[in-house]
C-alpha cells in the first residue's frame, strides 16, 4: 500500500452492492464531513451500478474520518 496524499480530498469505495446508490453512499459517510460529489459508474445497460464509487469530500481531514470506516458492510457487502 502507497502512502495516502495528505491533500487529496477523494476516496474510492470498491466491493460495494451493485444495488446501492449515490444516496446511500451519503448516508454512509455523512458523518465524516461535507461531501461534494459522489460519482458511481453504471454498467452498460445501466441496471445496476460497478461495484464500485468515489467519494469527494470539501476538506482533506474528512478523508481521514472516512478511511476509519474501512471493513464497515454496507448493503449486505
Amino acid at each position: 500500500m502507497t502512502e495516502r496524499d495528505p491533500t487529496s480530498t477523494t476516496i474510492f469505495v470498491g466491493g460495494i452492492s451493485y444495488y446501492s446508490n449515490e444516496e446511500r453512499m451519503g448516508e454512509v459517510f455523512k458523518d465524516c464531513g461535507e461531501i461534494k460529489d459522489i460519482r458511481m459508474p453504471l454498467n452498460e445497460d445501466q441496471s445496476h451500478n460497478r461495484g464500485f464509487c468515489h467519494v469527494e469530500f470539501a476538506d482533506a481531514a474528512s478523508v481521514d474520518k472516512a478511511m476509519l470506516l474501512v471493513g464497515t458492510e454496507v448493503d449486505g457487502r
